[in-house]
């Protein structure tokens, strides 16, 4: 009503002024439209939609699995430092180390289920059998979640362990300080069945059902989980950043010149691929291989035999970290440095 008044008064001084130079008087203003009704609703609405077609295009560029910080979805990660994502048990799990805490995360919406508390310094989970397993680097310890229960149980871990990983109901411990790969059950007491002796420098490895591979520098090595310590297997023209391991026991090795390499049970190097800039993490699922660099972008590829080939490369615009992959083969990654988390789908 305020505006109506002020917009009558001036409609009338325009009309007195055009009286005075003999113009034709302008029709006069319907007294129930505002101009807020009339101009400002529509603009709104343009706003709105704007609004809507960016949000839009994010989805498309995420899979529609996008979380954006401070958005209408919970911000997942906001106020943590994630540092490793695994994905298991109808959950993505992230290693929180700022808040020395594991988040279950719903694999669809991509919001906090829940927050368990572990020990300080967390530094990477995966997941094995029924349960969640944590590496916490400050206590030296190993924490068993388990999902159904809903209890946390406490393993001590050995000298400088530094990463985790999974065979089935196996847990695979790296420890730089003893330089071993120890294979442990998947119980409460996390029993070690066996250890295999590694020498110096070897801080990345992965893992298939059978056997690992290792890297320390530009090379790499493999080992039966049954080895008494590994073999090499062949030596990259860079030093190792990231790698992964296929169940045929193909490897797939980034290294710091930017490419991406396939590395056959047999030591043969094939189809080095050039990446944006240096991958940090690499992950693998049947014929499509994902692949995070340091500038931002994502990268899926297909393995066929030992062809890698690039699908598509998608840039957005924010450091990306941990990756996992899900049961359908999308891929899920820790992005932003204000936190949270994407979910990418598969292509053909």
């Amino acid at each position: 009503m305020r505006e109506d008044g002020v917009d009558r008064q001036l409609h009338l001084a325009a009309q007195r002024l055009r009286e005075r130079a003999q113009l034709q008087p302008v029709p006069p203003l319907p007294h129930r439209v505002a101009p807020s009704r009339r101009w400002l609703r529509p603009k709104a609405m343009q706003l709105l939609a704007a609004t809507a077609s960016v949000l839009a295009v994010a989805a498309v560029v995420f899979g529609g699995r996008l979380l954006i910080p401070g958005g209408r979805s919970e911000p997942a990660l906001a106020g943590t430092h994630p540092v490793a994502v695994a994905y298991g048990l109808g959950a993505i799990w992230v290693a929180d180390n700022a808040g020395a805490q594991l988040l279950e995360v719903d694999p669809d919406r991509l919001t906090v289920r829940k927050r368990i508390p572990v020990g300080p310094d967390p530094v990477d989970v995966t997941v094995t059998g029924d349960a969640v397993w944590v590496l916490c680097r400050g206590d030296s310890t190993l924490r068993r979640y388990s999902p159904d229960a809903g209890t946390t149980a406490q393993v001590s871990a050995s000298m400088d362990s530094v990463a985790l990983s999974t065979t089935g109901t196996t847990l695979l411990v790296l420890s730089t300080g003893n330089q071993t790969l120890e294979v442990h059950d998947d119980t409460t007491g996390a029993g070690t069945i066996h250890a295999v002796i590694l020498g110096a420098g070897v801080r990345l490895f992965a893992a298939n059902p059978d056997s690992a591979v290792l890297a320390s520098g530009a090379d790499l090595m493999t080992a039966a989980l049954t080895d008494s310590q590994p073999h090499g297997l062949a030596t990259l023209p860079a030093d190792i950043t990231a790698l992964a391991l296929s169940d045929d026991g193909t490897a797939v090795v980034a290294t710091v010149d930017g490419r991406l390499s396939v590395v056959t049970s047999n030591g043969e190097i094939r189809s080095p691929v050039a990446l944006p800039s240096r991958a940090v993490a690499v992950a693998v699922h049947d014929q499509t291989v994902w692949a995070s660099t340091v500038d931002g972008s994502l990268i899926q590829l297909r393995i066929v035999g030992t062809v890698l080939s690039t699908v598509r490369v998608n840039h957005p615009g924010m450091t990306l970290t941990d990756l996992a992959v899900a049961d359908d083969g999308s891929i899920v990654a820790i992005a932003g440095q204000t936190p949270f988390l994407i979910r990418e789908q598969e292509q053909p």
